[in-house]
């Protein structure tokens, strides 16, 4: 039998062996997150009123002790949910704890590490234990639990415990003579944390020590400068003794002899660890990713070549709208962050209404991740995109452009260095780019039922869907299969703990458009997410959609089928399906087939162009 497993190191998630379940930004999420940083410990009631609605929060309801037993009810029913068996939060006289061990919280695993790591019989097996404890981080520690008092007063103490341990194994790693290959990581952690000395020094002593004794006394006139320049003070005892002995020649430049402290014998073997830390800027993946492995492995295999290219290698993911691009792109991002650690980036290319960002914004933003201070970016577009361009030579980054609109929102983002990767996501197939760069294109398609199913699955718990499957597989005929509205679905059910799958999706089923969003004023629903690529038609596409829609089409059509139907040249009707299928709005099924998914077709029946309902001839098309 797997052990359900707690993960805090990273997004917050219960892992049981099957599938991962990671908790959604809620009040009883924020209430599980304090009970394990502090397993095992007593932690009061009133201490968790604190953590969740902050000191004297005027939103805190009138009895917060009331509504704290309710989230802690609500978390032991989200862990049974998930397999973690009997029930690790017990109540105690004025507040609670919950019962953990190494094996089943990472927090613990990564400290039980640390501590077998400085027992360790020399420094080769100190290093491989640091490797193991620093793997268990995927990013940021509590990256989706909304509670300010846990960020400003664990997560640093959190990040604090991971930077100790990263400085002792490059610490360890030097010792070892394996200097040539820390530059590139020093160079990321200095980038990410500049005002920590230590990283500093290690930096010029990797530098030095592989021969490039200039550069080393460059990153000392760099870390001296900012130091200066931003708190008022001059590089720490460390920083000026390290300068001295690279001036004076003390360190040695050769490789040291191998270790003997340790019996390489006693050592268990290891793979490389994966180390994201807190420098990742990646968003936390999405919970309960499922499907589309080939295509996710593909693209890896492709980032995983950047070190062959003589330029940066960009990859597009394009899909319908809610298809499921980003969580695509993250998933591989993360899958491959370790060829990368110099920087693992995220950009938003458009806004919250869909409207592209202007190129000169995006490029200062990056400017800001590449290190440069606001005051020093230039103001001019080219400019920018010059001194972006420059920030990236001999760096390894991924960078990820999430939502582009077309060839030219992308461009000049897209860097001309080897060692770096992009991979952009676009409702569009981006033709103008592919055209003009050396890159590949992979389409993502809805998922098919038992891919909804796994996901579900993952969103609302195993135990659920298996009692409930033919409701879980209306849902997932209802959503059509992409994840966006699966993902919804699933949230709104868990929000109604009092009605069965069944009543659920019957209630679904009468109006799935109207129903699949999230708010009183939804940003986040199915019409929202077609909106945002039908805005992007013209007048004549938009009619067509509309009639498509509207006439008694079957589920596939094609360019003469539409020809005949709007009474237009084939030409003509063969532009503006291109059109459609540009925006993601058409599935193409051959070069002049295509079809349109039951959900899109009832959205597109409600669609107008200027007001004006579209003339159509009235006939029936089937295939």
């Amino acid at each position: 039998m797997v052990t359900a497993q707690f993960r805090l190191l990273g997004s917050v998630e219960i892992a049981n062996g099957r599938h991962t379940f990671a908790l959604p930004a809620t009040k009883p999420s924020v209430v599980l997150a304090a009970l394990l940083l502090h397993a095992n410990e007593f932690l009061s009631n009133e201490r968790l009123i604190e953590i969740v609605w902050g000191e004297e929060n005027p939103r805190a309801p009138r009895n917060p002790r009331s509504s704290l037993q309710t989230y802690v009810m609500r978390s032991r029913q989200t862990l049974h949910a998930n397999g973690v068996p009997g029930n690790p939060i017990l109540t105690l006289p004025s507040g609670y704890t919950l019962e953990a061990s190494p094996e089943t919280l990472d927090l613990l695993r990564f400290r039980q590490l640390l501590e077998r790591a400085r027992r360790g019989a020399g420094d080769l097996e100190e290093s491989l234990r640091l490797q193991e404890a620093l793997a268990l981080w995927r990013g940021p520690a509590l990256a989706n639990i909304p509670s300010d008092v846990l960020h400003r007063e664990e997560v640093p103490k959190l990040t604090e415990e991971w930077l100790g341990a990263c400085e002792r194994r490059i610490d360890i790693e030097l010792s070892l003579g394996r200097h040539r290959s820390l530059t590139a990581e020093l160079h990321g952690l200095t980038a990410a944390h500049p005002h920590r000395e230590r990283y500093w020094e290690q930096l010029m002593e990797a530098l030095y020590r592989a021969g490039r004794q200039s550069e080393a006394l460059a990153a000392y006139r760099k870390i001296k400068g900012i130091l200066l320049e931003q708190l008022g003070v001059d590089p720490g005892p460390g920083l000026q003794r390290m300068e001295l002995a690279i001036l004076k020649g003390e360190l040695p430049v050769s490789d040291p002899a191998p270790d003997k402290a340790a019996d390489p014998a006693r050592v268990s073997p290891r793979p490389a660890a994966r180390s994201l830390g807190p420098s990742c800027r990646l968003p936390p993946p999405d919970r309960g990713f499922v499907g589309h492995s080939k295509i996710a492995s593909r693209i890896a295999d492709e980032l995983t070549r950047v070190a062959d290219q003589e330029s940066a290698v960009v990859t597009v993911i394009r899909g319908a709208p809610g298809v499921g691009k980003s969580a695509l792109a993250l998933r591989v991002a993360y899958d491959v962050a370790d060829l990368f650690p110099e920087g693992q980036w995220y950009l938003r290319l458009s806004d919250d209404s869909g409207r592209p960002r202007p190129p000169q914004e995006l490029l200062g933003e990056l400017l800001v991740f590449a290190g440069l201070r606001r005051p020093a970016i230039p103001e001019g577009q080219a400019e920018r995109q010059a001194a972006f361009r420059t920030a990236l030579v001999d760096r390894r980054i991924l960078l990820l452009l999430d939502d582009a609109v077309d060839a030219r929102h992308v461009e000049p983002l897209l860097p001309g260095s080897a060692g770096m990767a992009v991979l952009v996501t676009s409702r569009t197939n981006l033709a103008e780019l592919t055209a003009r760069w050396r890159l590949r294109s992979h389409q993502l398609d809805a998922l098919p039922v038992d891919g909804s199913l796994e996901l579900l699955a993952g969103l609302l718990g195993r135990m659920t869907v298996d009692r409930n499957r033919a409701a879980a597989v209306t849902l997932a005929e209802i959503c059509g299969g992409l994840p966006l509205a699966l993902r919804i679905a699933a949230a709104k059910f868990t929000s109604r703990p009092g009605q069965s799958l069944g009543e659920f999706v019957s209630w679904i089923a009468a109006d799935p458009l109207g129903r699949l969003s999230v708010g009183r004023r939804p940003r986040i629903s199915v019409r929202r997410a077609f909106d945002l690529s039908s805005e992007r038609l013209g007048p004549e596409a938009r009619r067509l959609l509309n009639a498509i829609a509207e006439a008694r089409t079957g589920p596939v059509f094609s360019v003469e089928d539409v020809a005949r139907l709007t009474g237009t040249r084939s030409r003509h009707a063969e532009e503006l399906l291109e059109e459609l299928f540009e925006a993601g709005l058409l599935q193409g099924l051959d070069l002049d087939r295509f079809s349109m998914p039951p959900l899109l077709r009832s959205y597109a029946r409600e669609l107008r162009a200027d007001g004006e309902t579209p003339r159509v001839a009235g006939t029936t098309v089937a295939r």
